[in-house]
């Protein structure tokens, strides 16, 4: 008998789901992220994409990039 319990845990949290479809298509910063899902703190994305990293579920990417400044 195959348990899908703990494949479930890793998927059922409640910003889980909502994240991975905005992340499936295309890659997209943290910023971006958060701007899609309004309703979301900071920390609970940040805690939601560790965790998802940590499942093996996404991968995450440092992409330089330059600061933007004003003249």
């Amino acid at each position: 008998m195959v348990r899908i319990t703990p494949a479930l845990d890793r998927i059922t949290d409640k910003w889980t789901i909502l994240i991975l479809t905005i992340l499936c298509p295309k890659p997209a910063r943290f910023n971006d992220i958060k701007r899609r899902l309004n309703v979301i703190t900071h920390k609970a994305l940040a805690d939601a994409l560790k965790r998802l990293e940590r499942n093996g579920l996404i991968t995450r990417t440092v992409v330089p990039t330059r600061r933007i400044g004003v003249v």
